[in-house]
């Protein structure tokens, strides 16, 4: 039996997951989503606002805002 990740990190340079639909699948039965982002890929972090993203982090990504969007 596949068991629910206790956390989803989404790296948005990675395009192939917009293109498997992951958006959908999150919607569907949410982890703690934490998306790692650029600050010009806004189209695309706000795709996952609308669903409930549990944290932003952008890159470069620094240690201590990344621990803390896992650990909250």
């Amino acid at each position: 039996m596949l068991r629910k990740p206790d956390v989803l990190v989404i790296d948005l340079s990675l395009s192939k997951f917009f293109n498997y639909g992951i958006s959908g699948r999150v919607h569907k039965n949410p982890p703690k989503v934490i998306v790692l982002a650029a600050k010009e890929a806004m189209e695309a972090i706000q795709q996952f606002i609308e669903i409930g993203i549990s944290a932003l982090v952008i890159k470069p990504v620094q240690q201590d805002p990344f621990t803390r969007a896992v650990k909250k």
